[in-house]
């Protein structure tokens, strides 16, 4: 199995699936990667983050061409004006929520693979790749998986919070999810299908039961998850910040699950990658799943 940044590319014998139109915006670019960048009083952070992220993608043979939107949810930092100085784009989201600031971002973007990326340092750019890299060879949703966060990167109550989630994906979806973090990559085809609600905190966990219930096929591999270098989490930093988002995530559960109660069920395909030399071949099937215990 060919292998690259380390990890290994899962293959897969379907079609590709990047869409060739994005609604709103005409034909899109099924290989343009449109990275997504929800930012909201991230000064101290975002120059680095973007610059570091162009670097790493200018030097990628498996990113021809790609674009930065940055979605500026409200900052009052100067965030949005240090983002066109570098030259990327950036929109201006004025209804306050993550969801809200990714969706709208969305809408603008014209590539055929959407790159979540937040902004605050937190994820590292040359774990971009190896998610593009799932998304080429087959995924529909490509999760980045936190599986050894730097010390004081995630609070514990956004640690216990993560893992509930988790858990009751697996209990209620058999879903053997491990991590609903923010750095993950989806095909534009996927996206548009699963027509995301949520604009708030519960985005991720969304995305994440409806690709799966839906029968794309999802693969979390690990990714490295920096302790910020300034500023405060939106969720972590403060107990409103966690109520809020815990409010969020397990209210958009209670939600999917209401409405999933109402359709037919697709089979879950979802494949957990434990350790990047643990497999030296696997294509996507309809009962083949590799649990692992949540952070």
């Amino acid at each position: 199995m060919s292998k690259a940044n380390g990890y290994p590319v899962i293959k897969s014998g379907m079609h590709s699936l990047v869409s060739w139109r994005v609604s709103g915006v005409g034909q899109a670019d099924a290989l343009l990667v449109s990275v997504i960048m929800p930012v909201l009083n991230e000064a101290d952070t975002l120059g680095n983050s973007v610059a570091s992220l162009q670097s790493v993608l200018d030097a990628s043979a498996w990113c021809g061409h790609y674009e930065i939107i940055v979605a500026d949810n409200g900052s009052t930092d100067g965030s949005a004006s240090i983002a066109k100085a570098l030259g990327v784009r950036v929109i201006t989201v004025p209804t306050m929520g993550y969801g809200s600031a990714c969706w709208h971002a969305c809408q603008q973007a014209q590539g055929g693979i959407l790159l979540f990326f937040d902004g605050d340092g937190s994820p590292h750019p040359a774990d971009c790749i190896a998610l593009i890299q799932q998304i080429h060879s087959g995924a529909g949703l490509a999760i980045g998986v936190r599986q050894c966060p730097e010390p004081n990167s995630m609070s514990r109550a956004q640690t216990f919070g993560n893992a509930l989630a988790c858990f009751l994906m697996r209990v209620l979806w058999r879903i053997p999810a491990s991590d609903i973090g923010p750095l993950r990559a989806i095909t534009r085809t996927v996206f548009d299908q699963i027509e995301l609600r949520d604009r708030g905190f519960g985005w991720t966990v969304e995305m994440q039961i409806s690709a799966a219930t839906a029968g794309f096929p999802i693969v979390e591999i690990p990714v490295r998850w920096r302790a910020r270098a300034a500023g405060v989490s939106k969720i972590g930093g403060t107990w409103l910040g966690v109520m809020r988002a815990g409010w969020g995530i397990l209210g958009k559960i209670a939600v999917v699950r209401l409405r999933d109660s109402f359709r037919d069920k697709q089979p879950i395909r979802y494949h957990c990658v434990d350790h990047c030399d643990a497999f030296t071949d696997l294509t996507f099937s309809e009962t083949t799943h590799s649990p692992r215990k949540p952070l």
